[in-house]
């Protein structure tokens, strides 16, 4: 069991405010069901979520485009199928807030923070034996030190 406190339990005051927020708006629109009170908040949180890597990359959150514009004013096509979540000139990004990081991630990087020699960046390698697939894990504060 982890001591991570969740979001809601972080910001009481905003999670109360945002609550009420949805559950009268879904309560007037006639769907107030907890369950999709729950999901349009999920949805709510990930599209907040997604400008907000927006901003700190200096990327373009897509939608459902089948093209964006950057700030450099290079145009990019989307698949408007399966469109990522933010582009940058450089990166891709599909944005994921869980509610709790899969504890094998957490270990992993737990280690890598342990192991890791003064003045070089703690990354996490995983591997997914079956597909034969490589995912390389660092802190956010890193990456932004790195790309942007």
């Amino acid at each position: 069991m982890s001591n991570e406190l969740t979001w809601e339990e972080k910001h009481p005051e905003n999670y109360e405010v945002e609550k009420i927020f949805i559950s009268d708006y879904l309560t007037k629109k006639g769907c107030a069901s907890e369950a999709e009170i729950r999901n349009r908040r999920n949805r709510y949180r990930g599209r907040n979520a997604e400008y907000r890597l927006a901003r700190k990359v200096k990327g373009v959150v897509v939608g459902r485009s089948k093209a964006v514009i950057l700030d450099s004013g290079k145009a990019i096509r989307i698949n408007p199928t399966k469109p990522p979540d933010v582009v940058t000139e450089m990166f891709s990004f599909e944005s994921k807030w869980l509610v709790r990081v899969p504890a094998n991630i957490r270990e992993v990087m737990e280690q890598a923070r342990l192991d890791w020699p003064e003045g070089m960046i703690p990354v996490a390698v995983m591997g997914d034996r079956n597909q034969l697939r490589v995912y390389y894990i660092m802190e956010e504060k890193d990456f932004f030190d790195l790309h942007i």
